[in-house]
């Protein structure tokens, strides 16, 4: 009875460039932490793509990533702003995005490979007040 009554919801926030937070160093930090999950889910579509297995990934694969500069320099960095629970999801929207595109090939449908992102645009959030909090 008590699950029949609840129902999901799903937040949109928009972070704004204000003098708070560039004081308080917050819009430079989610900046980063969109970067970083950008390199982790990059990394793991170039590892993918040197013929490891999908179901070998973990989260713990990340701690530190490969990634390139504007002049195709690597660098190598470790990942220190985005949470483990947040790579986790990373990874495991890495593993549905392959489950799907393997469903429609499976229908007949072509298909290309997973490409690889020029910037992220979300993060899942699954444990409230420990990744996240909403105040005000």
């Amino acid at each position: 009875m008590r699950r029949q009554s609840q129902f999901p919801l799903t937040f949109t926030l928009k972070v704004r460039n204000e003098r708070r937070n560039i004081k308080n160093n917050v819009f430079s930090e989610l900046q980063l932490l969109f970067a970083e999950a950008k390199w982790v889910r990059n990394s793991l579509i170039s590892q993918l793509n040197s013929g490891r297995k999908i179901s070998e990934f973990s989260y713990k694969d990340f701690k530190s990533v490969v990634h390139y500069d504007k002049d195709k320099n690597e660098i190598i960095s470790e990942v220190k702003q985005l949470k483990t629970s947040m790579r986790d999801e990373v990874v495991i929207e890495v593993k549905n995005n392959i489950r799907a595109l393997s469903a429609l090939k499976n229908t007949g449908k072509a298909i290309g490979r997973l490409k690889f992102e020029s910037d992220h645009k979300r993060i899942h959030l699954r444990q409230y007040k420990v990744t996240h909090e909403i105040t005000g």
